[in-house]
């Protein structure tokens, strides 16, 4: 597969309604702008966005306490699924944190399986279930990664 001409970037203020647009699409209980603002504001450094052609396309934000990032949410425009979009992200984030934390870690539904399948093929360890983690009672897997001292 060839790989789209991406770019990686940082959110910007003016990213967050395209941001907010792609998660409402993505998930049943989708964060709020409100949220997204939050994060931009608090962990900027931690929050990226991928676009393509001029167009945001997908987003990651992370939030950093201590030596932990945890993968707060990760989405991709329903159209730009399966071209690796999410995993070019999940690597972005990888190299900004790199001799800043020694773990990230993330949670998906038990249903999610092209997560599943992004997080295993990127190195992530499944852990532990999380029992009714999500609103509507689904567990949750929490996969995490142990980053490489620098």
């Amino acid at each position: 597969m060839r790989e789209l001409p991406l770019t990686i970037r940082a959110v910007t203020p003016e990213d967050i309604e395209t941001v907010y647009e792609i998660e409402k699409v993505s998930f049943p209980y989708p964060y709020s702008p409100w949220d997204f603002r939050y994060y931009l504001e608090v962990e900027s450094e931690f929050f990226l966005v991928a676009e393509w052609k001029g167009k945001v396309v997908g987003y990651i934000v992370g939030s950093k306490w201590r030596e932990l990032l945890t993968v707060v949410s990760l989405a991709v425009m329903p159209e730009y699924r399966g071209l690796g979009i999410g995993g070019r992200l999940l690597e972005a984030l990888e190299e900004k944190v790199k001799g800043k934390v020694k773990r990230i870690e993330l949670q998906v539904r038990v249903s999610n399986r092209p997560a599943i399948n992004l997080y295993e093929k990127k190195g992530y360890e499944r852990g532990p279930v999380i029992s009714r983690y999500y609103r509507n009672g689904e567990d949750a897997f929490l996969f995490y990664k142990n980053l490489e001292e620098s």
